[in-house]
């Protein structure tokens, strides 16, 4: 396995969770999962000596995999960063550069933003390997729909087949989070007492409604992202 791996990908696809079933193949394997805003809090306008310290400590407790989630807040493009911003890049480079000398340490960053990180990181030696996540198709919603179905009473006019030709641009994480809101309504709705609930197609409609309002503000706010982006750019 390579040192360095980058996961990419649209959010809610599986990157974080399959950077656990990684670590979890490994006997006595060390996980550190450390989310990327949280450290780039801690970093701004300080030392980079947590980043340092993650790595030593990787090291002490090898096998060990090390995971960035949304990396892109910590390794953000240099060309686009305030002098803050910076210097945890820099310090990031150097560790990545010494990793063969540190044993087992696995390197694993995510992020939906892939071109937002520096350029120098995504470069062999450091995250020479880049797997993309993408959204799943009709047919894996599908599929997605009956692996989280709970085991209610569904009408018989509900159809998951034509649910997963409806979910276009879903991701696994929102399915999920379909059948959240459907539970929430029937609490809300005091129709889990007694008798077994029965779900009828106007809950559905108002489930997927609700969903479909996230997937659409999602879509909506990476359009401003990629057209700040592609400004930054052509300024640059």
């Amino acid at each position: 396995m390579p040192k360095g791996i980058i996961f990419h990908g649209p959010p809610g696809t599986g990157k974080t969770h399959l950077a656990k079933i990684v670590a979890s193949q490994v006997n006595n394997a060390a996980f550190y999962n450390i989310r990327g805003p949280e450290l780039s809090y801690e970093l701004r306008g300080g030392t980079a000596r947590k980043l340092r310290d993650i790595f030593e400590h990787a090291k002490d407790n090898s096998p060990a995999l090390i995971f960035f989630d949304e990396i892109d807040s910590i390794a953000p493009r240099r060309d686009q960063s305030q002098e803050s911003g910076r210097q945890p890049v820099g310090q990031l480079l150097s560790l990545m550069d010494g990793l063969e000398d540190r044993g087992q340490v696995v390197v694993i960053g995510a992020t939906n933003l892939i071109d937002e990180i520096d350029p120098a990181l995504r470069r062999p030696g450091r995250f020479g390997r880049e797997i993309k996540f993408s959204r799943p198709s009709e047919k894996e919603r599908k599929q997605l729909f009956d692996l989280y179905k709970p085991e209610i009473s569904f009408n018989s006019r509900i159809s998951f087949e034509a649910l997963a030709s409806r979910s276009n641009g879903w991701s696994g994480a929102h399915i999920k989070s379909f059948f959240e809101q459907i539970a929430e309504i029937l609490i809300l709705e005091r129709r889990d007492k007694g008798k077994q609930p029965e779900v009828y197609p106007m809950d559905i409609d108002r489930a997927f409604n609700r969903i479909q309002d996230q997937v659409d503000n999602i879509e909506r706010q990476q359009r401003r992202e990629k057209e700040i982006s592609e400004k930054h750019q052509n300024n640059a």
